[in-house]
């Protein structure tokens, strides 16, 4: 690095050139661990994840997973795939190892032994809504063995619909409704069938879709807001469509939306949220979004809270515009004393011991000022 120094006198200046040094060390990868490193037996069939994580020459450690040459020494025993997940493919043992820049852990030893006989097959959702022509239904499939475990089998059991007509189902377990009536689904494997699940289509039409909230609070920059959508049928009935609807932001550069209804703010400004099913589509739901300016507890003087009571505070924000309105989520609840009281993720503080604690709430880097809480022991009193 050069510096130049200038300095002045009277007319006259002069000028040093000083050349000094700032070396960083490299970091350098000191070695690997695999864990768990001593796994349990894992069956034939079944699946196991492994995770490698990195120490490096400052000692600070790392995930990296799926950045390391995952193997196993004998594949026709397991294999496993770059993200550290092995598959069990025949009796016997393997050893695995992660390799990274030189570096390769210790070997871990894994032993797969014989599948479990397959007791029994439970297919959820056991009451699963009615369907109109063209709606879709998607069932899991859940195995358990003899030895107690259970495994989610959804794509390894064979599907199956009494009457195609009414419903088809494909391999993952998705059935598609066809026609009016009513259809038996089944999962089977290795000899083993699930109970019966009916399935109804009916008539119905779909009239509306409704999203709640309709009317969202501000939401703050980089924060979320989660959207559910509901079906009202022809029928009256209604069925949770979050996931089934398209989900549209107005304005993108505002907020924007997931499949699964979670809109994320972007920038300040208001987007229209709305969802469309079937050519139906919710009346918008107006979403303001702002720069968070301040949080604060509330209440901000609560009163003495017996041990084993609860007292629920929420976030205020304030945001760059003046308005005030209270932050759902994500909001990061502390308890200074978390011997006298402590507090859960959405506010709600339980008394442990008498004494007092200070509650306070981070919400996107901002931090509010704390809120004392005293906590005492439940009075008693003895009559005359």
């Amino acid at each position: 690095m050069l510096i130049t120094v200038m300095a002045s006198c009277s007319s006259t200046s002069t000028s040093k050139t000083i050349t000094t040094s700032t070396t960083t060390p490299a970091l350098t990868l000191s070695s690997i661990a695999v864990t768990p490193n001593m796994p349990a037996n894992l069956a034939v069939g079944f699946t196991t994840q492994f995770t490698a994580t990195a120490t490096y020459s400052n000692g600070s450690t790392a995930d990296i997973t799926p950045q390391v040459n995952w193997v196993s020494s004998d594949a026709s025993v397991a294999t496993i795939s770059s993200a550290g997940i092995v598959t069990g493919i025949a009796v016997g043992n393997t050893n695995i190892t992660a390799t990274l820049s030189g570096k390769t852990s210790p070997v871990v030893t894994l032993g797969i032994v014989p599948t479990p006989a397959l007791s029994s097959i439970a297919v959820t959702p056991t009451i699963p809504d009615k369907l109109g022509v063209g709606d879709t239904q998607l069932f899991v499939a859940t195995g358990t063995y003899a030895d107690g475990s259970t495994a989610d089998i959804t794509s390894k059991v064979t599907w199956a619909s009494s009457d195609v007509n009414i419903a088809t189902i494909s391999s993952v377990g998705l059935a598609t409704a066809v026609a009016i009536g009513n259809t038996n689904i089944t999962a089977a494997l290795s000899g083993v069938t699930s109970p019966v699940i009916s399935l109804t289509v009916v008539a119905f039409t779909l009239s509306s879709v409704e999203i709640v909230p309709a009317t969202p609070a501000y939401l703050a920059v980089d924060l979320t807001e989660k959207f559910t959508a509901t079906a009202i049928y022809s029928d009256g009935s209604t069925a949770d469509i979050t996931s089934k609807v398209t989900w549209v932001s107005s304005a993108s550069n505002v907020a924007t939306i997931s499949s699964s209804g979670l809109a994320t703010g972007i920038g300040e400004g208001s987007t229209d949220i709305t969802a469309t099913l079937s050519g139906k589509t919710s009346p918008a739901a107006k979403l303001t979004v702002a720069i968070l300016s301040s949080i604060a507890v509330s209440p901000a003087a609560p009163g003495n809270l017996t041990v084993g009571s609860v007292q629920r505070f929420v976030a205020v924000g304030t945001f760059s515009d003046g308005v005030v309105s209270m932050i759902t989520s994500p909001v990061t609840w502390i308890s200074s004393d978390t011997n006298i009281a402590n507090i859960s993720s959405d506010g709600i503080a339980t008394g442990i011991a008498a004494g007092s604690t200070d509650i306070a709430v981070t919400v996107s880097g901002l931090n509010s000022a704390a809120v004392s809480l005293t906590v005492v022991t439940t009075s008693t009193t003895t009559s005359p």
